[in-house]
Parts: structure tokens; C-alpha cells; sequence
């Protein structure tokens, strides 16, 4: 799954600083028990001049290795019972001294047998999901929190679309999505005037997307446009630290455009929205762009060949209703 490359290395740091406090903490209480119970620092030398006498014994000649085997496992037996002995009569846990892990399956490598720890994938879910919430109060943008008492029960102006039977539609299709979603789901486009939950259902699909164990990029369109800008005539990444933000929105599993047409309308952002989008749909990659764009705004903003693409290849959602943020105020 297409975790950007910049979350994966936070990822290993903090697996990487998590073993090196497990090795620390351990020295610690090592240190506090040498200090309470000195004759445990020569058992812990004579355990260690066990094991290498075993090694030494099977390079050298005229030696019985079985025996010098027994003899090294018994020794090594009996110390550890002393040490066992001596640390409970201190009112130590027998384990006290071990190197203690986060996740003792993997010893915080991140890692079983070549196959990435679920601990692992739970700091990646988590990083994915902070970066996700950064500016949104995430728990307020939640598929249960999606509240359809806020869109009325009478037909549309001229449309007659009752809004909140057209929602639930809506809100139906997105749960759908989410538990069936995969690299290859298709591309949602979510229309409509401000304040009808445009937003609120494209986040709530990246939190559980993220949930799900997919790698998820949430940016506005001025965000977006603001950043490959810098980053095509800046170079004002590092190459050696994080990846190209191209590269990033381009590559991860779900990439969610809001608020197209909000963005600074130049022929750099035209240009770049109309690749970002295209080359997603060469790759087969999913995105969810939301806007209060017309049909004709989005011909008239972006050309027609972004149009073409979007309509031909997305499946359009057309919100109804009245401000919901009004209304909430108002309750």
C-alpha cells in the first residue's frame, strides 16, 4: 500500500528511538540492581564466561564438546537461578533486568520474518492520520457525526430532489465505498454550493480509508497548486529527506482534492491540476475532488479537457440542501 515515503521513514525513526529506549530503560534498571545487589554483576560476568567457554570448546581439538555443552547449560542454570533468588529476595520482578520492548514480536524492528509488524502498520495508520487531521478537528468530520436531519424533507426549487433522500443516497454510496475500497476504486467527484457536507464526507472517507491500511493524501486545491509551485521553482525540498510533493500526491492510494476552484486561478494551476488529475487516472489511482463548480465553471476554469476527464471518468455526486452550517448554528 502506497504509504508516502516520508511517513514510512517517521515510521522507522520512531520504531528505530523506541528500541533504543527499550536498551536505555534496561541499562537503568540494570544499574539501580547493581547498585542494591552488587553480587549480581559477577553473575552477569560468569553467565557471560559460560556461554564463551561453550563457543571455545566447539574450535578446539581433544575436546567433548556434548560434555563441555552440559557443562556450560548447567552453570549457566544455576547462576541463573541465583540471580532469579537474589532479585525476588530484593523485592525485584525476576525479569526486572530484561530489555523490555514495545512490541515483542518484533523487538521494535518493524519487522517478523521479513513481513511488516502490525505495530508497524499501526504507527504508519497513526502518522497518516495525524498529518490527515492537521487543521481539522478529525472527530468532528466522522461518518456517524454525518447528521441528515440538517437536509429538508421537501423537494428542491426546480430540481424536486428531496435532499435529504438524495443524501442518504450519497451517504450510503460513501460508506459502501469505504469498506470496499482498494488501489483501484474509482474516482468520486462531490459537487454543490458551500456548506453542504462536501468536505465532511470526503474526510470521513480518508479516516477510515486510513483505518482500512491505505496510505491517504488530503489537500485543498490552493494547498496543492501553493506547494508544486514552490517545489518546481524553489527546490525547497531535500532530496535525501522527504520525497517530492508531486511524487506524494501522485503515488498515494487515495489523493482527496477540496475545494477546487477556490485555488488562484493562474496557467501554472491549470497546468498542474489538469496533470495531477490526469496522471492519477493513467495510473489507475483513485481521487475524491470536491467543488462548488458548475459543469460549465469547471469547462470554463480548467478547459475541456480536464472536463472530459472528470466527467468521463469520475462518478459524479450532485449535494443538495440548504448551508448545514447555518443550521447548526441556528438549532
Amino acid at each position: 500500500m502506497g504509504y508516502p515515503r516520508h511517513i514510512f521513514q517517521r515510521a522507522q525513526q520512531e520504531l528505530a528511538e523506541r528500541r533504543q529506549r527499550a536498551f536505555e530503560q534496561a541499562d537503568r534498571r540494570k544499574n539501580e540492581v547493581y547498585s542494591v545487589i552488587p553480587e549480581i554483576k559477577e553473575i552477569e560476568k560468569n553467565l557471560r564466561a559460560a556461554g564463551t567457554g561453550v563457543i571455545k570448546a566447539a574450535f578446539s581439538e581433544g575436546v567433548d564438546l556434548e560434555a563441555a555443552v552440559k557443562a556450560g547449560k548447567e552453570e549457566s542454570l544455576k547462576l541463573q537461578k541465583q540471580r532469579i533468588e537474589l532479585l525476588e529476595k530484593s523485592g525485584f520482578s525476576c525479569d526486572y533486568m530484561n530489555v523490555k520492548f514495545s512490541c515483542p514480536e518484533c523487538e521494535d524492528r518493524g519487522y517478523v520474518n521479513n513481513r511488516r509488524c502490525s505495530c508497524f502498520t499501526q504507527i504508519l495508520k497513526q502518522l497518516t492520520y495525524k498529518e490527515l487531521g492537521s487543521g481539522w478537528d478529525i472527530q468532528q468530520y466522522t461518518m456517524s457525526c454525518f447528521d441528515l436531519s440538517y437536509y429538508s424533507n421537501e423537494p428542491d426549487g426546480a430540481s424536486q430532489v428531496i435532499p435529504r433522500v438524495r443524501m442518504k443516497e450519497i451517504y450510503d454510496y460513501c460508506a459502501e465505498y469505504i469498506n470496499s475500497f482498494c488501489e483501484s476504486s474509482e474516482s468520486l467527484l462531490f459537487m454543490g454550493s458551500t456548506g453542504l457536507g462536501k468536505t465532511h464526507l470526503s474526510l470521513a472517507i480518508a479516516e477510515q480509508v486510513i483505518n482500512r491500511g491505505y496510505g491517504v493524501l488530503y489537500t485543498s486545491a490552493q494547498t496543492m497548486v501553493s506547494r508544486l509551485e514552490k517545489e518546481k521553482f524553489q527546490r525547497s525540498f531535500d532530496d535525501d529527506a522527504e520525497e517530492p510533493y508531486r511524487e506524494r500526491i501522485v503515488d498515494c492510494d487515495l489523493l482527496i482534492i477540496d475545494d477546487l476552484g477556490a485555488e488562484f486561478l493562474t496557467q501554472f494551476a491549470v497546468s498542474a491540476i489538469n496533470d495531477i488529475i490526469d496522471r492519477r487516472l493513467v495510473f489507475g489511482k483513485p481521487t475524491i475532488v470536491t467543488t462548488n463548480l458548475e459543469r460549465s465553471g469547471i469547462q470554463e476554469r480548467y478547459g475541456e479537457r480536464l472536463l472530459s476527464r472528470v466527467y468521463g471518468s469520475y462518478k459524479a455526486f450532485r449535494f443538495f440542501g440548504k448551508d448545514i452550517r447555518v443550521a447548526k448554528r441556528l438549532r
